[in-house]
């Protein structure tokens, strides 16, 4: 009982998302996936903070997911592990803005492995 109990307290922390996504490859694979299908738009991403003068919005779950989502992208250009080594073509020529504004900011962690 304490174990499950220690896990669901696990599940709940700020970064558990975050940390499974920075583990996990399939789990990484399938939110890209999930994101690329359901047509997540720019205004859905951090680059909507940057622009947005201030102005304060709502904290949706696929406000969580699509952050969760950019900030292991940005964690595996930065390690320049296998995933991103395979997966960085792919992410390049996506023809979501949401994703190819990932990868921008994704190779900003790691510049000089990114400069292909």
């Amino acid at each position: 009982m304490a174990q499950t109990m220690n896990q669901i307290r696990e599940f709940h922390q700020e970064s558990f998302l975050l940390d499974r996504l920075n583990k996990c490859d399939t789990l990484l694979s399938l939110v890209l996936q999930a994101i690329d299908s359901w047509g997540v738009v720019l205004s859905e991403t951090s680059w909507s903070l940057r622009h947005s003068q201030g102005v304060m919005r709502s904290v949706s779950s696929l406000t969580f997911l699509v952050n969760a989502l950019e900030n292991a992208l940005k964690f595996r250009a930065s390690q320049n592990d296998v995933w991103w080594q395979a997966n960085e073509p792919y992410l390049r020529e996506s023809k979501s803005e949401a994703i190819r504004y990932f990868v921008i900011q994704a190779y900003k962690e790691n510049i000089e492995v990114n400069q292909g």
